[in-house]
């Protein structure tokens, strides 16, 4: 299956990648069409190929600039630390900076 033909299901397929890379393998369970357990990746290429996926569907699929989610992400994040809300990933604004 190509991220073109079926780009959510490479979505799906690249997530399950990137729990396998974090978590070293250790909570294994093969993926739903595969007939064995793929390599764990290092966990850079797996959120590389994340990230591609992303682009892709965004981009090709919603018409969405992945630099504008980003960005807008940035944005959001920024306005919560500033406004003293919390945000479930616990950035700083040391963080938003260096982005």
């Amino acid at each position: 299956t190509s991220v073109e033909d079926n780009p959510f299901y490479v979505f799906m397929r690249s997530s399950h990648r990137l729990q396998r890379s974090l978590d070293g393998g250790v909570n294994d369970m093969s993926p739903p069409t595969a007939s064995e357990l793929e390599e764990v990746m290092p966990i850079n290429e797996t959120i590389g190929f994340n990230m591609l996926v992303l682009s892709y569907i965004a981009k090709a699929r919603l018409g969405i600039d992945i630099d504008d989610i980003a960005k807008f992400t940035v944005k959001k994040l920024s306005n919560r630390i500033t406004n003293g809300k919390e945000n479930d990933i616990h950035f700083d604004e040391t963080f938003i900076q260096t982005v």
